[in-house]
């Protein structure tokens, strides 16, 4: 899992690094499975997260690769994006508890289910 944060104007440049950071790290996993002929249990399926975010707003992605042949394309999938903005001071403690959270639980997740196919 990947997270970056930024001012309010860079948000989008945030964005595109943890595109190339969650890229390579979904490569990383695929690599040793394309080895052992096994690429077909990672084929489309979510190996990396990234968490963008600046004061207003929190991105999550999963990042996946696609599997042709000897070809791998890499895409990201939007997972959800909280806007801190349209929230009230209560549903804003809300929204970060539940944005630390889900960082615990995909952290969680990513490396008990990594792990476990390697």
């Amino acid at each position: 899992m990947r997270s970056q944060v930024r001012g309010a104007a860079a948000l989008e440049i945030a964005d595109r690094q943890n595109a190339h950071s969650g890229t390579l790290a979904a490569r990383a996993i695929v690599e040793p499975f394309r080895l052992v002929k096994r690429e077909v249990e990672v084929n489309r399926q979510i190996l990396s997260f990234t968490i963008s975010h600046d004061n207003r707003i929190v991105r999550i992605y999963g990042h996946y690769p696609v599997i042709k042949g000897n070809d791998i394309e890499f895409y990201r999938h939007p997972i959800h994006e909280i806007s801190f903005a349209a929230l009230d001071a209560k549903e804003k403690m809300d929204g970060i508890l539940l944005y630390e959270e889900r960082v615990r639980v995909l952290d969680a997740y990513t490396s008990q289910k990594t792990f476990a196919r390697l």
